[in-house]
């Protein structure tokens, strides 16, 4: 915004997540300084749209002190499709406040295909068993590795 937008002078972004984007930014035209106070939006290039839009609309509007005669806000007009109060954490894809996707790491991955091949191959694993009665001589394991160690 302060290289694009004439008369940009100064800015602060964030983002929080029951907010959105935010942006406070300043422009000077013609002796006069504007200030655009941006809440709610769910990119940050809305965001820019937004703050550049109220900042054009401040400096081509005549009479502009006039848009702040005293009122209050009980005797202000209020849209009929005014939203009342809401979270913009629904709106917002973000990893921090648990609506964007995050990247699963490579070993996890790898540890799920792995798991997976292990659970359709497990018939395949199964040792066969042998006919009754017929069982594998018993070895002890001291005396194999003592025999292995004189030979």
């Amino acid at each position: 915004m302060l290289a694009n937008y004439e008369g940009a002078d100064g800015l602060k972004t964030g983002f929080i997540c029951d907010s959105g984007f935010n942006v406070v930014a300043s422009a000077t035209r013609d002796g006069r300084r504007l200030i655009a106070v941006v809440l709610g939006e769910a990119t940050g290039r809305e965001r820019t749209t937004r703050a550049a839009s109220l900042l054009e609309h401040g400096f081509q509007t005549h009479g502009w002190k006039a848009l702040f005669a005293p009122q209050s806000l009980d005797s202000m007009p209020m849209a009929e499709d005014a939203k009342g109060l809401m979270t913009m954490r629904q709106a917002v894809v973000s990893y921090e406040c648990g609506t964007g996707r995050r990247r699963r790491p490579v070993a996890k991955v790898q540890k799920r295909e792995v798991a997976a091949g292990a659970e359709a191959g497990v018939e395949k694993a199964k040792p066969e068993r042998k006919a009754a009665g017929s069982k594998a001589p018993k070895t002890d394991k001291a005396t194999a590795s003592s025999s292995s160690r004189a030979e």
